[in-house]
């Protein structure tokens, strides 16, 4: 029997000008720009190098945007789901179709997320937590929706210019 290697979690950045900008705090543009973007793309490979090294079934990532992350986290998941508070999920669901790749996004607040407990076997705040006014009803409501056995990843951005907090990685929960 020839089985597939896991390839492991990989930056898959979709092309430039194919996502939508959902509003003033979205970056997409940004992504794509030479020294900001770099920093940038390595956040987000620094997320995915912090999941657990084998296919998940579903993953949660709150405060998705434009859906710059999601192409990477379908690629090793059963279902990516995002949640957002911003009034385009299906504009960005739809640009995300057009690149083939499958997204289940809801619009809704990470403090009232919309799951049982432990629907996910990870759950990503990359880039967003900074944007939510209560951060402990998000990372309550996160955390109840995460496995004991899942992982959990929380970043802020640094004080100073390409600087990354990551208050939180935690396998095992």
């Amino acid at each position: 029997m020839n089985k597939k290697r896991w390839p492991g979690w990989k930056l898959r950045l979709p092309p430039q000008h194919r996502l939508i900008e959902t509003g003033p705090v979205d970056a997409i543009a940004s992504y794509y720009s030479f020294f900001i973007g770099a920093v940038l793309r390595t956040r987000l490979r620094w997320a995915l190098d912090k999941l657990p090294d084998a296919p998940l079934s579903r993953v949660l990532e709150v405060g998705y945007g434009s859906g710059v992350l999601l192409p990477s986290l379908v690629q090793g998941t059963g279902m990516a789901v995002g949640i957002d508070i911003h009034p385009n999920a299906a504009a960005v669901h739809q640009a995300l179709t057009d690149l083939n790749i499958p997204s289940y996004l809801i619009r809704g607040d990470a403090t009232a997320l919309p799951f049982t407990q432990r629907s996910f076997a990870a759950v990503l705040i990359v880039s967003a937590l900074e944007f939510i006014q209560t951060r402990n009803g998000a990372l309550r409501k996160s955390g109840a929706s995460s496995p004991r056995l899942g992982a959990w990843l929380l970043s802020l951005p640094g004080r100073r210019a390409g600087q990354t907090r990551y208050i939180g990685c935690c396998p095992g929960l």
